[in-house]
């Protein structure tokens, strides 16, 4: 077999990087390797529009049919696992024993669910793949009592779709506020009145102590001493990267596969995308981040594509994020860890807009939520804004009547 690109990981980072090499070089070999036997598959909609398909549980978009990948001349190795990486013959290995060489290796291995280490835990149900997504459709049964572990953005898409199919959901977080790591409080309050007049109870500032099965339900122990009860437990409480193949095989890991601005790890051959990297953000002095995003492995798929071949490009991107509940949308940019302060914009139907403000002056963050999507459009403008680091009035960040169109112009 000929050396050439070899890909691990058929998510969206890997599917997209291998399609985007293909359309820029059109002989050079591409193999991508991916552990599911199924044509690769958008995540995101799993913990959305897959659970509340009202015919049986519908497949998620998918990225690339196999007779496109056969017809870009991508060979694509599905339900195949790679056990190990030899860095001096620049091969990988298949659980099959299969050697795979390589001339460059991109690992795009995604993350997994984080797990609770309770007793009890065997009796929750995760969700990351379409197969989990098929078990859970089949218990979001009308009148089901469905609990669910977490209040950030998988924890409560979660719950929408559970309270959208007639269960009774009870939402427990541990922290004092939801969606406290992406969302300012106006926003988090926003969203959670909305899941309030949907009737989901939601308990916060407590942790499951442990679980127990009996009777055919699950006994859920909270820390503060009362016990819940539910047909079906679900645990969102975030993701771990998926770096053991790459610390196996000598790479620097650390909570993510350490990689440059170019996106290549410690071996000058081998690159870390998506949700498993952890790259060096230019807008945060450098400071690696791993960013567990739908945007980020797509715009690292992209970089990636066009940049292989040519080391002196760095990737630059703003984080960003969107969110379904019920009939609401929920998007957001940018860096709220660096906003002292907060400006809100408040919009027709109750939408709402948050700039965050950093100690400078600048503008380093948006979140807002409405009906539909009706604050996408100002959230594609701030983002902009954020870009070129605009220091605006916070009384013309707030006045509804001031296009941020407007805005933008003026610092551009």
């Amino acid at each position: 077999m000929t050396d050439g690109i070899v890909i691990i990981g058929a998510g969206e980072a890997g599917v997209r990087t291998a399609l985007g090499l293909r359309s820029t070089n059109a002989s050079i070999p591409i193999t991508l390797i991916g552990e599911e036997p199924v044509e690769p598959y958008e995540r995101p909609p799993l913990s959305k529009t897959v659970l509340e398909n009202k015919e049986e549980c519908g497949t998620p978009p998918i990225i690339s049919s196999f007779e496109t990948l056969v017809e870009k001349n991508i060979s694509f190795v599905h339900g195949s696992i790679v056990k190990r990486i030899n860095r001096i013959k620049r091969q990988v290995m298949l659980d099959d024993g299969v050697w795979i060489p390589y001339l460059k290796l991109v690992i795009a291995t995604g993350a997994r669910p984080r797990r609770l280490s309770i007793e009890g835990e065997e009796h929750f149900f995760y969700l990351r793949t379409f197969a989990d997504a098929q078990s859970l459709y089949q218990r979001l049964r009308r009148d089901s009592e469905i609990l669910v572990i977490g209040g950030g953005l998988i924890g409560l898409e979660l719950a929408a779709c559970a309270r959208g199919k007639g269960c009774q959901v009870t939402v427990i977080e541990a922290a004092p506020i939801l969606l406290s790591r992406v969302a300012p409080a106006c926003v988090a309050d926003y969203i959670r009145a909305r899941h309030k007049t949907a009737g989901t109870k939601i308990i916060m500032g407590t942790q499951v102590r442990s679980a127990d099965m009996k009777a055919g339900k699950t006994h859920v122990a909270l820390s503060d001493g009362t016990t819940i009860v539910a047909d079906t437990v679900i645990c969102g409480i975030g993701a771990y990267p998926n770096e053991s193949l790459a610390e196996a095989s000598g790479l620097d890991v650390n909570d993510g596969i350490i990689v440059d601005a170019q996106l290549k790890t410690s071996d000058p051959d081998i690159y870390a995308i998506g949700d498993c990297a952890k790259f060096p953000q230019s807008r945060l002095n450098g400071i690696p981040q791993r960013l567990e995003s739908w945007r980020n492995a797509y715009k690292h798929a992209e970089f990636l594509a066009e940049n292989l071949f040519a080391p002196n490009a760095s990737f630059s991107d703003i984080p960003w994020f969107w969110s379904d509940q019920y009939n609401i949308s929920m998007h957001g940019a940018g860096y709220l860890d660096l906003a002292e302060e907060i400006v809100i914009r408040k919009l027709e139907d109750q939408a709402v807009v948050a700039f965050g403000i950093d100690s400078d002056g600048a503008l380093v963050s948006v979140t807002g939520v409405g009906l539909g999507n009706s604050i996408a459009k100002d959230i594609r403008i701030a983002e902009q804004l954020i870009n070129v680091r605009a220091k605006l009035s916070h009384k013309l960040l707030a006045d509804v009547d001031v296009s941020l169109r407007h805005l933008l112009r003026s610092v551009v």
